[in-house]
Order: C-alpha cells, then sequence, then structure tokens
C-alpha cells in the first residue's frame, strides 16, 4: 500500500449481529465497527489487530500491512539566463515522466536537458512499484542583464578589437547612439548589437578621439537598458 492512501479494514463476519469488534492499530489507534478505514502517516511495516467477541468465542486476528513510503528527489527551482541549457534529474523511483506545464512530453528518463527560452515549469511523475509521486521543478530567467562594454577600439581592420560594443545575446533590442566631444551625434543605429565601426553617418572613418556613448533599450528578461558612457577611438 501506498503512504497517503486510504485504507479500508474489513472483518469477514461483518454480518454476524452477535459479534462485537476491537481493531487495535498503530500508536493506539481503536475502533469498534466492523469496517474501518484508516491512513498511515510512515512508510513501514505495521501490525493490524482485530478481536471479535460473542457470547460463545473470542477471536483475534493479526494482519501485516505494509506502506511503502517514496522518497523522490528532484533538482531544485533554478534561474537561468535565456539560452542557457540545464540538466534536470530526479530518483528515487522505477520510472519516470517528465511533461511541462503546457502538457508536451519532455522524456521518461531520470535526467532530462532542457534549454530556456522563458519562465516554464516542468512536472516529473516517478512511479515505483504501485505507487506514484509528482513534483516540480520551476526554471525561470535570471537578472543575467550585463554588456561588456570595452573603453577603447581600434578600427583598422586588422580583425581584432574593430567594432566598439561586443554582441549579448540577453539583449532583445537596443538603439546606440554615438556622439563627438562637443555633443554632436555622429552616429545611430537600431541595432547596436552591431555596434559602431567607427565611421560617421556619410561613411568616413572618424578621427582618433574620446566619444560618448548611449546605450537605450531592452533586455530579453524585460529590463530596461540605459546606458552612457566613454569610448576612445585609436587609430
Amino acid at each position: 500500500m501506498c503512504l497517503g492512501a486510504t485504507t479500508q479494514f474489513n472483518s469477514n463476519n461483518a454480518q454476524d449481529t452477535t459479534l462485537s469488534y476491537l481493531w487495535t492499530l498503530p500508536n493506539g489507534v481503536t475502533d469498534t465497527n466492523a469496517t474501518m478505514t484508516f491512513q498511515f502517516d510512515a512508510g513501514g511495516q505495521y501490525e493490524v489487530t482485530l478481536i471479535e467477541n460473542s457470547i460463545c468465542r473470542r477471536d483475534t486476528f493479526i494482519d501485516t500491512v505494509n506502506i511503502i513510503e517514496m522518497i523522490p528527489l528532484v533538482s531544485n527551482d533554478t534561474a537561468l539566463c535565456f539560452g542557457e541549457t540545464v540538466l534536470l534529474s530526479a530518483s528515487g523511483g522505477s520510472s519516470y515522466a517528465w511533461t511541462s506545464i503546457d502538457g508536451i512530453n519532455q522524456g521518461t528518463g531520470s535526467n532530462i536537458s532542457v534549454t530556456i527560452n522563458n519562465n516554464i515549469e516542468y512536472i516529473v511523475t516517478i512511479d515505483s512499484a504501485s505507487c506514484s509521486e509528482k513534483d516540480t521543478v520551476v526554471l525561470s530567467l535570471g537578472n543575467c542583464s550585463s554588456i561588456y562594454i570595452p573603453n577603447a577600439f581600434s578600427p583598422n581592420g586588422d580583425g581584432y578589437n574593430d567594432v566598439f560594443l561586443s554582441q549579448n545575446k540577453d539583449i532583445r533590442e537596443a538603439t546606440l547612439a554615438i556622439y563627438d566631444r562637443w555633443g554632436n551625434k555622429v552616429f545611430e543605429t537600431n541595432d547596436a548589437l552591431h555596434g559602431w565601426d567607427g565611421r560617421n553617418k556619410k561613411g568616413h572613418l572618424m578621427s582618433q578621439s574620446v566619444y560618448v556613448y548611449k546605450i537605450n533599450g531592452v533586455y530579453i528578461s524585460g529590463e530596461a537598458i540605459n546606458l552612457r558612457g566613454n569610448v576612445t577611438l585609436i587609430k
């Protein structure tokens, strides 16, 4: 029998109205009906005793009940970065079935690998003998909102550090504007992930100097991007 299930005990002589009944269960629980129900609160083997009394006889019956307690172990809820892959694991059973919260089958092994693109919940059903347990793992997009921004770059065509602003997969969308020391906007793009190659709006390479950048947009997590700083163009 599985832990948590309600177990019914019946006397084989329940139709005999001359009998009285005394059930004795774990923790001193007693009952005087011919039929009774009981819910065990821990796994293990238990003795259930029934004494039937009448004027002519007294009978004692002892039954041993085995209660199966499953102790499944499942991965903890985790915060991850967009596009990150994680291994979810479960143990404590003989078979496993994973589904996402939207009902899509994710696998039947004790371990599954999933890639996170949004907040999502996974449900694992763990079976052992005739017993079954369910547990959940919640994966959420964490705060991976960060951009590495160099303080200098050299657009000389050598293939190294030619473009200002490293790409970041956690950016949903962003604009980039570049200003010279006098506050004139010399470059702007609605796709900040492609950065600035050191050229102005007309395609001419700018002179070596310190420029001001402004980046505005939003991360995949929904957090706003509002960055401002200086970058040196080196020839």
